[in-house]
């Protein structure tokens, strides 16, 4: 699985970011983890997660647990992960070693992808059909702002 290309697997991928000219970190999706591929080397070892282990934990990159992370993006230092398995937002702050969830979802409303521009994150749904927005800054918990596809209009107004 870790290793010298050609000899690491990926089971999935549906997601990078490239960090630097030389470093991708991938979401290899049913392997449950975020791995990191060197460029230069041609290696890949895990980033965060324990590949072939899905699960719920926050915590240190590599002892934190994922269940099908999809989407990557990067907002000024940080990572972010659309986790399609546990239906949240997952942030990684590699630089202090540490994964935090910062939101969830509705059980059944699944997360697929995620743009963030200046301090809002835009989700989309495909469960129920309707664009989430997200507003990060600010402090607290976000706020949510749901748009559905069949009306242009907010539900909740």
């Amino acid at each position: 699985m870790e290793g010298q290309f050609p000899d690491t697997r990926f089971d999935l991928v549906t997601g990078f970011i490239q960090l630097t000219p030389d470093v991708i970190i991938v979401s290899d999706e049913l392997n449950h983890c975020l791995r990191f591929l060197d460029r230069k080397t041609y290696s890949t070892h895990t980033f965060a997660g324990t590949c072939q282990k899905a699960g719920w934990r926050n915590g240190a990159l590599l002892k934190a647990l994922f269940f099908r992370p999809t989407s990557l993006i990067t907002y000024h230092q940080f990572l972010y992960a659309i986790e399609y398995g546990n239906e949240a937002i997952r942030k990684i702050d590699h630089q202090n070693d540490i994964v935090s969830r910062i939101l969830s979802f509705e059980h059944g409303t699944l997360p697929h992808s995620l743009i963030i521009l200046r301090d809002s994150a835009f989700v989309t749904t495909t469960t129920k059909g309707v664009l989430e927005i997200i507003r990060l800054s600010g402090g607290g918990s976000p706020a949510v702002r749901t748009f559905s596809a069949e009306t242009n209009e907010d539900p909740h107004e």
